[in-house]
């Protein structure tokens, strides 16, 4: 089996196109720009983006479940977490291909669990800039009260960065404001985003409203493969320490030519089942060495010839 090894190196998140950043003048106005908050396993949830190295993305988690190491915890909460991308990388599929990996600690500021609470887009102005939300899976109370109590985290902070819309394959749109909208006969959330909403949403585009617990993060996970190397069978030597009468035409079991292709092909077939696998290029002449037609010998030969592509030169069957 091929021995692979991980190398795990740290990717610049900006360099992914998805994520959505603060131009420098407005990080200039948050007095600290690191999210550093405590992760609560029974709400918050770790989400994952695998892309390909040339920032393709490949495959989306929005429930990471992997081997997590934690520094130290209270009532469910941690403050440090540490885990290996290239399980996650691994354990989706891409074990032996060199990609990125994006990871977001988020928690859906709606729900009181892991489950996320969808919302879909009701409303949008002609700048694109803001959304109504509507969703039928919380009540009312908990939609007013909830928005309400983040809109007063924008009105006590110069800068709230924290909150984004999640619209799935890692697609987070800043949220400059939100607050509680009236329309007809029902309750909706009132989105003021960073950046215009992509063209690629519409009416009906369904998303959730998430909290980062900590700053989000990105790594290029290199796999190194080291093949084994491919086994290749040798004639065994001859036995010169034989009696042989002079005149006697029956061959040892050392020099059956029957059996050398029976016992090669059967050796490739444990080691490299159908020729599944096989690389090498075996060419040899036997000169006028023949073989029995209609037999295993036959079989076998024609195996090495037709799964394992061996090029062989003989006096052919008798």
């Amino acid at each position: 089996m091929a021995k692979v090894t991980y190398t795990i190196l740290d990717e610049n998140l900006n360099n992914i196109p998805e994520n959505e950043i603060l131009s420098e003048k407005d990080l200039n106005l948050i007095d600290n720009y690191q999210i550093n908050k405590k992760f609560n396993f029974d709400s918050n949830y770790i989400e994952g983006h695998i892309y390909s190295l040339s920032n393709f993305l490949l495959y989306s988690d929005y429930g990471v479940n992997i081997p997590i190491d934690i520094e130290s915890s209270e009532d469910s909460e941690t403050s440090s977490i540490y885990f290996d991308p290239a399980t996650f990388t691994a354990n989706s599929g891409f074990e032996f291909s060199s990609t990125k990996a994006v990871f977001h600690f988020l928690d859906d500021v709606y729900s009181i669990s892991k489950d996320s609470v969808e919302f879909y887009i009701d409303s949008i102005s002609q700048d694109r800039t803001e959304v109504l939300l509507y969703t039928d899976k919380i009540t009312e109370n908990n939609l007013v009260n909830t928005t309400e109590a983040l809109k007063e985290n924008f009105n006590i902070n110069a800068y709230y960065d924290e909150l984004y819309l999640n619209l799935g394959n890692n697609d987070l749109l800043i949220i400059t404001n939100i607050a509680v909208f009236e329309k007809e006969d029902k309750y909706t959330v009132a989105l003021k985003l960073y950046e215009p909403l992509p063209a690629k949403y519409s009416l009906k585009s369904a998303g959730n409203v998430v909290e980062k617990k900590s700053d989000s993060i990105a790594v290029l996970v290199n796999v190194d493969i080291e093949e084994e190397p491919i086994p290749v069978p040798k004639l065994r030597q001859a036995n010169f320490d034989l009696e042989l009468d002079d005149n006697t035409i029956t061959p040892t079991e050392y020099f059956n030519y029957d059996a050398l292709f029976i016992a090669w092909e059967a050796d490739l077939q444990t080691a490299y089942t159908s020729g599944s696998g096989y690389t090498a290029t075996i060419t040899v002449d036997f000169e006028t060495s023949q073989f029995t037609l209609g037999g295993a010998a036959a079989t076998a030969k024609n195996s090495l010839l037709t799964t394992f592509g061996w090029t062989i030169t003989d006096g052919g069957g008798v």
